[in-house]
């Protein structure tokens, strides 16, 4: 299986008895001879993949338009990405000395690089390569490291 997509995410809260939950909502063109994000995501889910997120509900919209699909995911919130988290930390150190949080962040790269190969390396097990392993597809959520899209 492979993950291709150009994909757009958006944001939002929903109320449920045990209070608001953060989600956010993905928008995808897939090539229809790919297979759909959703199926993707429930095979991790079925292989109990580290590092991905929770998907509460896929479909399709449009099945076919000119040779691409339109789906959609709606997914527990997956935090900030890595590439606004560094790109915004190191616009501060360029303003300012380096400080500890420079010291910081090396080493959270390091676990962000094994937790990443970790999950890319049970997600091919189970039969599904990641295409796209961007920085803008690696997002940080508190402590954990997610791999999205």
């Amino acid at each position: 299986m492979y993950l291709d997509s150009s994909t757009h995410i958006y944001s939002g809260r929903h109320r449920t008895k045990f209070g608001d939950k953060k989600f956010v909502l993905g928008l995808s063109w897939t090539p229809v001879n790919c297979q759909p994000e959703g199926a993707v995501y429930d095979v991790l889910e079925a292989g109990n993949i580290s590092g991905v997120p929770t998907v509460y509900r896929s479909g399709i919209l449009h099945s076919n338009l000119f040779g691409y699909r339109l789906e959609f995911l709606i997914m527990e919130d997956c935090g900030k990405s890595v590439w606004s988290t560094v790109e915004s930390l190191t616009m501060r150190l360029i303003r300012h000395d380096v400080d500890d949080r420079f010291y910081r962040l090396q080493g959270r790269m390091t676990d962000t690089m094994q937790s990443v190969c970790t999950c890319l390396g049970q997600a091919k097990r189970a039969g599904v390569l990641h295409r796209d392993t961007t920085p803008d597809n690696i997002t940080w959520r508190g402590k954990d490291t997610l791999v999205i899209n």
